[in-house]
């Protein structure tokens, strides 16, 4: 009777361990694209030196001070999850905007008494492939 509930208990292990991603639904899929994007983001925002709150401040070669910092926006977040020709491989489209803020001057007092300004709003496009029930 042990055998036959550890072959039991073995089977149904590896039943769910080879159970195909077309067993999870498209709203699963995008939630965890959704959520697969969000860290992406906040993890960026930390390796970023202009990101996340943090400013950057430089003097330019023409004599000029600059502050920048950048903004990629969480709320703008737009997913869309596509199979590949019924093979059960599944590939994500992350969208979002990122937008960069600038503040000059002459000298470094004046440049952190200038209010920022939007330079360049991008929109930023990521490709991910749904492998092994993880987005990479």
């Amino acid at each position: 009777m042990k055998k036959v509930l550890v072959l039991f208990v073995m089977a149904c292990v590896t039943c769910l361990l080879t159970t195909p991603s077309s067993a999870i639904t498209q709203q699963e899929l995008e939630n965890t694209l959704r959520a697969h994007a969000t860290q992406h983001i906040d993890t960026m925002c930390k390796q970023m030196p202009d990101c996340g709150g943090k400013v950057e401040t430089c003097k330019l070669p023409n004599g000029k001070w600059v502050r920048t910092y950048c903004d990629l926006k969480k709320d703008t977040i737009k997913v869309n999850v596509h199979e590949v020709k019924d093979t059960g491989t599944y590939v994500g489209v992350i969208k979002y905007i990122k937008v960069t803020y600038e503040a000059m001057g002459n000298t470094k007092q004046e440049v952190m008494q200038q209010p920022f300004r939007v330079v360049e709003k991008n929109r930023v496009t990521k490709i991910r492939q749904y492998k092994n029930g993880n987005w990479e």
